[in-house]
């Protein structure tokens, strides 16, 4: 072999190499930021699903292992938007995700099935299927609950409306959707309705005490900026599921000391939540 070919050679052989580390480099940081972005780190999320089928939150309780689903079969034009903060005020249910799947497209019933790993496959895989806040490990969580979940653990109830399903829940069902961590730890609540949409305090204060909050104070009072506060470090994990429902940023402040956690909605939300339901 001539030296120019050897030369030739190694250079190949340096170019595959760099080409490798790198791949190696990229595998390794999309798996680390799948890990740094699961959502599902709290013992209970619930899952908004968008379909031609149904429109439901589909609730999984790690803790108590049981899966609650609320579907409405009738009337889905509500859902205008793929947004969860507003869907999560629609629903009355804190949502820390969602899956739409576009018209034509096949959905399965709410139950653990919908997390078995065959559909798993195929919802991760179809680009067409719209994700938020799942990532890949959120994905093997839901696989691993689903198998630990008994059958007479799992509840489907199925609404005519978003109107019916609210109503019943606040009224029949206050504990469907509860978080039984929150419930142990007592955090208190205040929420803050910055805008100028009547009741949207009292809405959101009422969702979040059926999820296990114990909402302290409601009050309206026109402020710019929608955040979620703690006012001591201990809270920073429940301010952050609540930021998770949201979209809302989380800050640390003693401003707000009625609570542990204070909600604001702000005037930045109020355009945005012209979409509510009803």
């Amino acid at each position: 072999m001539t030296k120019e070919k050897k030369n030739n050679l190694f250079y190949v052989k340096i170019f595959l190499a760099a080409f490798a580390a790198i791949f190696l480099i990229a595998v390794v940081f999309r798996i680390y930021s799948s890990y740094v972005s699961r959502q599902f780190t709290e013992n209970s999320f619930n899952i908004l699903i968008i379909s031609d089928k149904y429109i439901g939150v589909v609730g999984v309780d790690a803790r108590d292992k049981k899966l609650n689903s609320a579907i409405v079969t009738e009337e889905l034009d509500p859902i205008k938007k793929r947004n969860i903060l507003i869907q999560s005020i629609n629903f009355g249910i804190p949502i820390h995700a969602y899956i739409v799947f576009p018209k034509g497209v096949e959905t399965q019933n709410p139950t653990k099935t919908f997390f078995s790993l065959g559909n798993i496959k195929n919802i991760s895989t179809n680009f067409t299927i719209s994700k938020k806040n799942i990532s890949f490990f959120d994905w093997i969580r839901l696989y691993r609950l689903s198998n630990n979940i008994d059958e007479n653990k799992v509840i489907v109830k199925t609404y005519a409306t978003i109107t019916d399903l609210s109503k019943l829940l606040s009224r029949e069902d206050e504990d469907f959707f509860r978080n039984s961590d929150l419930v142990n730890r007592k955090t208190s609540l205040q929420v803050i309705n910055g805008t100028n949409i009547n009741g949207l305090g009292n809405r959101v204060g009422d969702m979040f005490s059926r999820f296990g909050f114990n909402v302290v104070s409601v009050t309206t009072n026109p402020v710019d900026k929608s955040a979620v506060y703690y006012s001591e470090d201990s809270a920073l994990k429940d301010a952050l599921v609540i930021a998770k429902s949201l979209d809302f940023s989380v800050e640390k402040s003693n401003e707000y000391a009625v609570a542990s956690v204070t909600i604001v909605i702000g005037e930045d939300s109020e355009l945005l939540l012209e979409d509510l339901a009803y």
